[in-house]
Protein backbone atom coordinates (compact mmCIF):
# COMPACT_ATOMS: atom_id res chain seq x y z
CA UNK A 1 0.00 0.00 0.00
CA UNK A 2 3.05 2.05 0.93
CA UNK A 3 4.57 1.35 -2.59
CA UNK A 4 1.28 2.53 -4.38
CA UNK A 5 1.04 5.80 -2.16
CA UNK A 6 4.35 6.60 -3.38
CA UNK A 7 4.04 6.02 -7.06
CA UNK A 8 0.77 7.95 -6.85
CA UNK A 9 2.96 10.90 -5.34
CA UNK A 10 5.49 10.78 -7.46
CA UNK A 11 3.34 10.78 -10.36
CA UNK A 12 1.38 13.49 -9.30
CA UNK A 13 4.90 15.25 -8.62
CA UNK A 14 6.22 15.09 -12.03
CA UNK A 15 2.92 16.08 -13.62
CA UNK A 16 3.09 19.50 -11.77
CA UNK A 17 6.67 19.71 -13.15
CA UNK A 18 5.60 19.50 -16.61
CA UNK A 19 2.82 21.66 -15.96
CA UNK A 20 5.40 24.61 -14.52
CA UNK A 21 7.89 23.63 -17.94
CA UNK A 22 4.62 22.96 -20.43
CA UNK A 23 3.05 26.43 -19.08
CA UNK A 24 3.48 29.83 -20.79
CA UNK A 25 4.75 32.22 -19.02
CA UNK A 26 4.38 35.85 -20.51
CA UNK A 27 3.50 39.76 -20.09
CA UNK A 28 0.76 41.56 -21.71
CA UNK A 29 1.02 45.47 -22.68
CA UNK A 30 -2.03 47.77 -23.50
CA UNK A 31 -1.91 51.21 -24.02
CA UNK A 32 -4.98 52.83 -24.68
CA UNK A 33 -6.67 56.52 -24.59
CA UNK A 34 -3.42 57.75 -22.70
CA UNK A 35 -2.79 55.12 -20.38
CA UNK A 36 -1.01 52.34 -20.13
CA UNK A 37 -2.03 48.86 -18.75
CA UNK A 38 0.75 46.05 -17.99
CA UNK A 39 0.18 42.46 -16.73
CA UNK A 40 1.25 39.29 -15.91
CA UNK A 41 0.31 35.64 -17.38
CA UNK A 42 0.64 32.43 -16.17
CA UNK A 43 -1.28 29.62 -18.64
CA UNK A 44 -4.70 31.17 -18.17
CA UNK A 45 -4.08 33.02 -15.07
CA UNK A 46 -3.67 37.30 -15.43
CA UNK A 47 -2.53 39.18 -12.51
CA UNK A 48 -2.57 43.01 -13.27
CA UNK A 49 0.06 44.96 -12.62
CA UNK A 50 0.02 48.27 -13.43
CA UNK A 51 -1.37 50.54 -12.70
CA UNK A 52 -1.47 49.65 -9.08
CA UNK A 53 -4.99 49.46 -7.35
CA UNK A 54 -5.53 52.31 -4.84
CA UNK A 55 -5.32 51.28 -0.61
CA UNK A 56 -7.70 52.30 1.68
CA UNK A 57 -7.82 51.38 5.68
CA UNK A 58 -5.61 48.23 6.52
CA UNK A 59 -4.64 47.62 3.58
CA UNK A 60 -2.68 51.10 3.18
CA UNK A 61 -1.43 50.89 6.50
CA UNK A 62 0.25 47.69 6.10
CA UNK A 63 1.64 48.93 3.06
CA UNK A 64 3.09 52.22 4.39
CA UNK A 65 4.84 49.51 7.20
CA UNK A 66 6.01 47.20 4.50
CA UNK A 67 7.88 50.32 2.70
CA UNK A 68 9.20 51.94 6.21
CA UNK A 69 10.33 48.20 6.58
CA UNK A 70 12.18 48.18 2.88
CA UNK A 71 13.68 51.63 3.62
CA UNK A 72 15.18 50.47 6.71
CA UNK A 73 17.02 47.38 5.86
CA UNK A 74 18.09 49.49 2.60
CA UNK A 75 19.69 52.14 5.43
CA UNK A 76 21.20 49.40 6.77
CA UNK A 77 23.17 47.51 3.96
CA UNK A 78 24.12 50.48 2.73
CA UNK A 79 25.82 51.23 6.04
CA UNK A 80 27.25 47.90 6.19
CA UNK A 81 28.58 48.49 2.91
CA UNK A 82 30.09 51.68 4.11
CA UNK A 83 31.72 49.84 6.72
CA UNK A 84 32.92 47.11 4.37
CA UNK A 85 34.57 49.93 2.15
CA UNK A 86 36.33 51.76 5.01
CA UNK A 87 37.73 48.72 6.52
CA UNK A 88 39.23 47.44 2.65
CA UNK A 89 41.00 50.88 2.63
CA UNK A 90 42.38 50.36 6.20
CA UNK A 91 43.88 47.17 5.33
CA UNK A 92 46.55 47.92 2.95
CA UNK A 93 48.48 44.78 3.83
CA UNK A 94 47.18 42.77 1.31
CA UNK A 95 49.04 41.19 -1.38
CA UNK A 96 47.70 41.93 -4.93
CA UNK A 97 46.95 39.47 -7.22
CA UNK A 98 47.70 39.38 -10.45
CA UNK A 99 44.90 39.71 -13.11
CA UNK A 100 43.93 36.58 -14.88
CA UNK A 101 43.29 37.40 -18.69
CA UNK A 102 41.07 35.51 -20.95
CA UNK A 103 42.26 33.13 -23.23
CA UNK A 104 41.05 34.96 -26.87
CA UNK A 105 39.86 31.47 -28.41
CA UNK A 106 37.85 31.03 -25.04
CA UNK A 107 36.37 34.76 -25.73
CA UNK A 108 35.81 34.27 -29.61
CA UNK A 109 34.11 30.62 -29.03
CA UNK A 110 31.76 31.88 -26.16
CA UNK A 111 31.02 34.73 -28.76
CA UNK A 112 29.75 31.90 -31.47
CA UNK A 113 28.03 30.43 -28.69
CA UNK A 114 26.49 32.99 -27.52
CA UNK A 115 25.29 34.63 -31.30
CA UNK A 116 23.77 31.24 -31.59
CA UNK A 117 22.02 31.06 -27.88
CA UNK A 118 20.47 34.12 -28.59
CA UNK A 119 19.07 32.95 -31.97
CA UNK A 120 17.33 30.23 -30.42
CA UNK A 121 15.90 32.37 -27.41
CA UNK A 122 14.72 34.69 -29.07
CA UNK A 123 13.23 32.04 -31.41
CA UNK A 124 11.56 30.64 -28.55
CA UNK A 125 9.59 33.49 -27.51
CA UNK A 126 5.86 33.61 -28.97
CA UNK A 127 3.76 36.80 -29.61
CA UNK A 128 0.33 36.01 -28.54
CA UNK A 129 -1.22 39.10 -29.70
CA UNK A 130 -0.33 42.32 -31.85
CA UNK A 131 -2.71 44.78 -32.18
CA UNK A 132 -2.16 48.27 -33.63
CA UNK A 133 -4.38 51.03 -34.68
CA UNK A 134 -2.86 53.87 -35.70
CA UNK A 135 -4.80 57.26 -37.11
CA UNK A 136 -1.82 59.64 -39.33
CA UNK A 137 -2.15 63.31 -38.31
CA UNK A 138 -0.04 65.95 -38.57
CA UNK A 139 -1.72 68.91 -39.62
CA UNK A 140 -0.74 69.07 -42.87
CA UNK A 141 -2.63 66.96 -45.30
CA UNK A 142 0.87 66.52 -47.66
CA UNK A 143 3.26 65.62 -44.72
CA UNK A 144 0.15 63.37 -43.57
CA UNK A 145 0.19 61.44 -47.02
CA UNK A 146 3.78 61.07 -46.78
CA UNK A 147 4.09 59.91 -43.37
CA UNK A 148 1.08 57.43 -44.02
CA UNK A 149 3.34 56.13 -46.80
CA UNK A 150 6.23 55.89 -45.30
CA UNK A 151 4.92 53.96 -42.34
CA UNK A 152 2.73 51.60 -43.95
CA UNK A 153 5.81 50.16 -45.96
CA UNK A 154 7.72 49.86 -43.02
CA UNK A 155 4.98 47.99 -40.89
CA UNK A 156 4.78 45.64 -44.65
CA UNK A 157 8.44 44.87 -44.56
CA UNK A 158 8.37 43.96 -40.65
CA UNK A 159 7.42 40.45 -41.28
CA UNK A 160 9.89 39.67 -44.05
CA UNK A 161 12.72 41.37 -41.66
CA UNK A 162 11.98 38.98 -38.76
CA UNK A 163 11.34 35.87 -41.38
CA UNK A 164 11.17 32.73 -38.66
CA UNK A 165 12.86 34.25 -35.57
CA UNK A 166 9.36 35.17 -33.72
CA UNK A 167 6.10 33.68 -33.87
CA UNK A 168 3.16 35.53 -34.52
CA UNK A 169 -0.52 33.89 -33.73
CA UNK A 170 -2.61 36.81 -34.33
CA UNK A 171 -1.68 40.06 -35.76
CA UNK A 172 -4.14 43.43 -36.38
CA UNK A 173 -2.74 46.78 -37.27
CA UNK A 174 -4.79 48.77 -39.03
CA UNK A 175 -3.40 52.74 -40.23
CA UNK A 176 -5.86 55.34 -41.10
CA UNK A 177 -5.36 58.88 -42.00
CA UNK A 178 -6.77 62.10 -40.91
CA UNK A 179 -6.37 65.04 -43.05
CA UNK A 180 -7.92 67.67 -40.35
CA UNK A 181 -6.08 66.24 -37.76
CA UNK A 182 -3.23 68.33 -35.54
CA UNK A 183 -1.96 65.23 -33.49
CA UNK A 184 -1.89 61.25 -34.56
CA UNK A 185 -3.70 58.79 -32.01
CA UNK A 186 -2.53 55.42 -30.82
CA UNK A 187 -3.50 52.30 -29.44
CA UNK A 188 -1.83 49.14 -29.30
CA UNK A 189 -1.34 45.61 -27.12
CA UNK A 190 1.29 43.07 -27.25
CA UNK A 191 1.32 39.86 -25.51
CA UNK A 192 4.45 37.96 -25.32
CA UNK A 193 4.93 34.10 -23.77
CA UNK A 194 7.89 31.99 -22.79
CA UNK A 195 8.32 28.46 -22.01
CA UNK A 196 10.24 27.44 -19.31
CA UNK A 197 10.80 24.14 -20.89
CA UNK A 198 12.46 25.96 -24.39
CA UNK A 199 14.09 28.30 -22.12
CA UNK A 200 16.00 25.21 -20.27
CA UNK A 201 16.49 23.33 -23.92
CA UNK A 202 18.46 26.69 -25.02
CA UNK A 203 20.54 26.79 -22.10
CA UNK A 204 21.35 22.96 -21.77
CA UNK A 205 22.37 23.46 -26.04
CA UNK A 206 24.66 25.93 -24.61
CA UNK A 207 26.64 24.24 -22.23
CA UNK A 208 26.83 21.50 -24.20
CA UNK A 209 28.65 22.87 -27.17
CA UNK A 210 30.87 24.61 -24.42
CA UNK A 211 31.75 21.21 -22.97
CA UNK A 212 32.14 19.86 -26.40
CA UNK A 213 34.46 22.87 -27.38
CA UNK A 214 36.29 22.47 -23.86
CA UNK A 215 36.93 18.78 -24.42
CA UNK A 216 37.88 19.62 -28.06
CA UNK A 217 40.34 22.46 -26.83
CA UNK A 218 41.97 20.20 -24.13
CA UNK A 219 42.83 17.76 -26.63
CA UNK A 220 44.52 20.17 -28.85
CA UNK A 221 46.55 21.61 -26.14
CA UNK A 222 47.52 18.18 -24.50
CA UNK A 223 51.43 17.46 -24.59
CA UNK A 224 50.81 14.41 -27.29
CA UNK A 225 48.85 16.67 -29.15
CA UNK A 226 51.76 18.76 -29.81
CA UNK A 227 53.88 16.24 -29.78
CA UNK A 228 51.86 14.21 -33.15
CA UNK A 229 51.66 18.10 -34.15
CA UNK A 230 55.86 18.28 -34.13
CA UNK A 231 55.79 14.57 -35.65
CA UNK A 232 53.72 15.70 -38.82
CA UNK A 233 55.29 18.72 -39.40
CA UNK A 234 59.19 16.56 -39.06
CA UNK A 235 57.03 14.29 -41.94
CA UNK A 236 56.41 17.07 -43.75
CA UNK A 237 59.55 18.71 -43.84
CA UNK A 238 60.99 15.58 -44.77
CA UNK A 239 59.07 14.67 -47.48
CA UNK A 240 59.25 18.62 -48.31
CA UNK A 241 63.35 18.03 -48.83
CA UNK A 242 62.73 14.22 -50.69
CA UNK A 243 61.23 16.25 -53.75
CA UNK A 244 63.35 18.89 -53.56
CA UNK A 245 66.84 16.46 -53.74
CA UNK A 246 64.49 14.00 -56.20
CA UNK A 247 63.57 17.20 -58.61
CA UNK A 248 67.54 18.42 -58.04
CA UNK A 249 68.88 14.60 -59.04
CA UNK A 250 66.65 14.74 -62.45
CA UNK A 251 67.86 18.03 -63.43
CA UNK A 252 71.43 16.65 -62.67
Amino acid sequence: MRLVVLYILLAVLLLVILAVFAVPYGVDVAYSGGQVRVGLKAGPLRLPVFPKKELTGKKLERAQRRKAARAARKEAKKAAKERAAAKKQKDQTQAVKPKKTMDPELLLALAQMGTRAMGRFFRSFTIDRLELRYVVATGDPYNTAVAYSWLCAGIAALPALAGDRIRVRHRDVEIGMDFTGEKPEMEGRIAVSLCLGRLVGVGAVFAWEFIQWKSKHRREKSPAAAERKSDDGREQDQRTHGRDDDQAQAAG
